[in-house]
């Protein structure tokens, strides 16, 4: 696992977009790897908060992963996540005009634990009194990450109640050298 939801819905697009071509073009990559894609798929969909974007942690922005869910979706047709997900522009580019019905979501377990990948979610359903949760403790490492182990991110109705500071800038100045400590975090 990644230690950054951005970075680990990057690594979704950089491995599934060529896993889903060879497949396609009659050369499959082991079974293993679309394995493997897929529960890199249940964690996206599981950090992801209630509007559908990353929490910022780690080195993470309140961006959406919609577009690497929609690469596990093409892999994995079977594939549910917690909130409809509709085909992605990548996803139809990838997938030669491939779409499905983005109506359909499932109810998931509203906790998740990823002790290998070093965070635990709490969600409630989506909506505008929606609550979501993650807890960090996992590796921590310069990169993709910061030294942020037991930092907590929380939303309460569909607000932040308690933010981490996520990544700043990629400039050397204090700012950023002070998000990257322990210091800085929840």
């Amino acid at each position: 696992y990644e230690m950054s939801p951005h970075y680990h819905a990057l690594c979704i697009s950089s491995y599934g977009i060529p896993a889903y071509q060879a497949r396609r073009m009659g050369e499959p990559m082991a079974d293993c790897s679309y394995e493997i894609l897929k529960r890199m798929g249940e964690a996206t969909d599981a950090m992801q908060c209630p509007d559908g974007n990353d929490p910022p942690i780690g080195d993470s922005d309140r961006t959406p992963s919609s577009y690497a869910l929609s690469i596990i979706k093409l892999l994995h047709p079977d594939f549910t996540t917690r909130r409809p997900c509709p085909p992605t522009y990548l996803s139809v580019w990838v997938g030669g005009g491939k779409t499905w019905d983005s109506r359909t979501s499932a109810v998931k377990a509203r906790t998740s634990l990823f002790a290998s990948g070093g965070f635990a979610c709490a969600a409630t359903e989506a909506g505008s009194d929606a609550s979501f949760a993650i807890l960090r403790n996992g590796a921590n490492s310069e990169w993709h990450a910061h030294y942020d182990n037991l930092s907590l991110y929380w939303e309460a109705f569909g607000m932040p109640a308690l933010t981490d500071p996520g990544r700043y800038l990629y400039v050397d100045d204090f700012d950023r050298i002070w998000v990257r400590h322990a210091e800085s975090h929840n």
